[in-house]
């Protein structure tokens, strides 16, 4: 009975000890990480990005400020700097008149916006390994949104350059109103990351990763 009563002791305790851990370490899951992370080769750095949107009236505003939104919340081992010759980029088009097919799909779903790696590099870990990225955004869609969701939806996308996954892809609301990368965040209220958005940035870009 003693000794059965002494395992079970046991075995709670480690159980206890176990869920501690699981929470300690929650927000540093890797169900928030993607393969599609810029990475370059030392811990910090500045992510340079082009502006190719050819409608300013709709789009670059927007642009600009949602990456003051990133530059601003708290990031310690990333900058967003817009220039003219990086080959990261974002632009704008009405994916329904694209000539790419694949993008034409993407119009069909009626797809906003979408993040897309173009030169991977696995020299350094095996994930973060975009070297350069580019970010669509659809004419067909965008254009109707008010102007806090669109700056939403720009923070989304740029939050992929940081290594950051979609949440709640599968029509659960479990991030809903902790990070920018939920499908299920109200685009239409609050525009900028959330603190889990940038503590887990911050996380995947610190030197153990």
């Amino acid at each position: 009975m003693k000794k059965t009563l002494f395992t079970s002791i046991i075995l709670v305790v480690l159980l206890f000890s176990l869920a501690l851990s699981a929470s300690a370490d929650f927000n540093y899951s890797s169900v928030f990480y993607s393969t599609d992370g810029y990475r370059t080769s030392t811990t910090s750095a500045t992510i340079y990005l082009q502006n190719k949107i050819n409608n300013t009236s709709i789009y670059s505003n927007h642009f600009v400020t949602a990456v003051s939104y990133w530059n601003n919340a708290g990031l310690t081992d990333r900058t967003y700097v817009v220039n003219t010759s990086s080959s990261s980029y974002i632009y704008n088009e009405d994916f329904n008149y694209s000539s790419d097919v694949s993008i034409q799909e993407e119009g069909a779903d009626g797809t906003v916006a979408f993040f897309e790696p173009l030169i991977q590099n696995t020299v350094y870990c095996s994930c973060h390994k975009t070297r350069s990225f580019y970010i669509a955004l659809n004419d067909a869609e965008f254009s109707g949104l008010t102007s806090t969701y669109k700056r939403g939806v720009i923070t989304h996308e740029l939050g992929h350059a940081l290594g950051l996954l979609d949440l709640d892809k599968n029509g659960t609301t479990t991030y809903q109103d902790r990070s920018i990368m939920s499908y299920a965040s109200d685009l239409s209220s609050k525009a900028t990351p959330y603190t889990l958005d940038v503590t887990n940035a911050n996380e995947c870009w610190s030197p153990h990763s």
